[in-house]
């Protein structure tokens, strides 16, 4: 026990965080922020919670499923139904706030990290999708031959798997590296 209060003393000297809520991101201006315009297309998120629960430009939960499916086998008549969902408008205007965010150079969520162990991480979820979401528009794009439209999708997800790994977590990085899987795999079908 000594010992391990000795050696937090000499990391804490350090100015090195011992607590989640010290190691919790700093506030930015809204206008760097990209957690503000995430919030547009997942939802609010207050303290961990979520206010509002939504999907991506109002899709139902069977219609991620889709690209869940497609952007894993391929298949033609998901590629048909994923193509309809992505044409929508109100898709296309949470696509085109994503793409906005993913540019921005932090996300700071506003998360209750005083609760430790016990805060919320709603907004991750909704990145894995996000990112299954992209990867599908790539896929699609590069069948109608747009490949380099294609392509920045790609980079929109990887932006995005980004500010997840900057969280202070293990989820964050596990989150991350799913969707940066996910992205791979759109890459390597293209």
């Amino acid at each position: 026990g000594r010992e391990l209060e000795a050696k937090l003393a000499e990391l804490k000297a350090q100015g090195r965080p011992l607590t989640l809520a010290e190691a919790a991101p700093k506030d930015v201006p809204d206008d760097q922020n990209a957690a503000v315009l995430y919030q547009k297309v997942f939802g609010e998120f207050s303290s961990g919670d979520v206010s509002e629960r939504r999907c991506i430009g109002g899709m139902t939960n069977e219609e991620q499923r889709i690209f869940w499916e497609y952007t894993k086998t391929g298949d033609a008549r998901l590629k048909a139904q994923g193509r309809e969902i992505l044409n929508r408008p109100a898709v296309q205007r949470d696509l085109a706030i994503i793409r906005q965010a993913s540019q921005r150079p932090y996300s700071v969520f506003p998360i209750n990290w005083e609760d430790g162990a016990g805060a919320l991480f709603p907004h991750l979820g909704k990145f894995s999708a996000a990112s299954r979401m992209l990867s599908a528009q790539a896929l699609v794009l590069a069948d109608e031959g747009r490949l380099d439209e294609a392509l920045d999708w790609c980079r929109v997800s990887l932006r995005m798997s980004e500010h997840a790994a900057s969280e202070p977590t293990l989820i964050g990085q596990l989150v991350a590296y799913a969707m940066q899987a996910i992205t791979f795999d759109a890459v390597q079908q293209i």
